[in-house]
């Protein structure tokens, strides 16, 4: 009888083997078959726009580096604020902050804010790196990956095709074939891609790091649709899920309730649109998903501490 348990011990035992190296396996198969174009750099910028954005995208690409001249020091190139995020393809490169040194491998990105003390560079004991990167502006930009950054650190360690890789896998496809840019335009994209981020972030771990694939669906439901009139039926018909377990389930992971998660994605761009746009306070609530102006502007009020209308006199300079 001893026995029979320990036959049945090593036969489960080689199944979880076999299922990581299977997860593993997936992974590396996903990271080149991304559906990136072929190296290219398009440099943006939404400075000198005829209104104040305060979310952009600066340039945005997919690069390969093969000699040691690639070498960033961050407090060298100006002092525009910036946030780069980065993603090793395939090869790899390093990173120095603040004096430690990250290999910033397959499947790691940096999320980095610029001007800062760290350095990235190329080292000649790799043939190359490929990596994914966007750079990110504004002030709303640069205000959410600092707040990311000083509770996460600056390496993401994906484990998954999480949102943020989806959102950026999609925001340099579009740029890429894009014959002209729109500066408004460039501001969603950048403002979803803060988004995205800060729902893999504020999970609790790596993005994408064991959380199941029906709250990544919800998430994803979420980041596209949350300026339609949905709620947290919808999320969970996303996730395939009851809402009773659904939202259980999402709070364990997300740290938030799906409907607090969506109050605040409509909240978010509310305040971005009352600083870059001059339409009156109903539409903004019914652009930022808000079914009622009444409930918009009491949950702005309990957000931020003051009205709409008192948040927009306030970000005139």
């Amino acid at each position: 009888m001893g026995l029979e348990k320990v036959y049945i011990l090593i036969i489960l035992l080689c199944i979880n083997v076999f299922n990581c190296i299977n997860l593993l396996i997936n992974f590396h198969f996903m990271l080149f078959n991304l559906k990136v174009p072929d190296f290219f750099l398009r440099s943006m910028s939404c400075i000198g726009s005829a209104v104040k954005l305060n979310a952009g995208i600066a340039s945005c690409g997919y690069e390969s580096k093969q000699d040691a001249l690639y070498n960033w020091n961050g407090l060298k190139r100006g002092n525009r604020e910036l946030i780069l995020w980065q993603f090793t393809l395939s090869g790899h490169g390093y990173l120095d902050y603040e004096g430690n040194i990250y290999k910033m491998t397959p499947g790691t990105a940096m999320l980095l804010h610029i001007p800062h003390q760290h350095r990235y560079y190329f080292k000649e004991d790799t043939k190359h790196w490929d990596f994914l990167f966007i750079m990110l502006e504004g002030a709303e930009c640069c205000r959410i990956c600092r707040e990311l950054i000083n509770k996460s650190g600056p390496v993401i360690k994906y484990d998954g095709m999480s949102s943020s890789l989806q959102t950026a896998e999609k925001i340099v496809g579009e740029c890429s074939s894009a014959a002209q840019i729109d500066q408004l335009w460039l501001s969603s994209l950048a403002y979803q891609f803060c988004m995205s981020l800060v729902a893999d972030l504020t999970a609790g771990g790596s993005a994408g790091e064991m959380r199941p694939k029906e709250i990544e669906a919800a998430v994803r439901f979420a980041l596209n649709q949350f300026e339609s009139p949905v709620g947290v039926d919808d999320m969970s018909e996303a996730a395939g899920l009851s809402r009773y377990y659904f939202s259980r389930l999402f709070h364990k992971h997300m740290n938030v309730s799906p409907g607090e998660f969506l109050r605040k994605l409509r909240l978010e761009k509310a305040t971005r649109m009352l600083q870059s746009e001059q339409i009156g306070v109903n539409e903004i609530a019914l652009r930022s998903g808000f079914q009622s102006v009444s409930y918009f502007c009491r949950a702005f009020k309990q957000e931020f501490g003051m009205s709409p209308g008192q948040f927009r006199d306030s970000s005139i300079d």
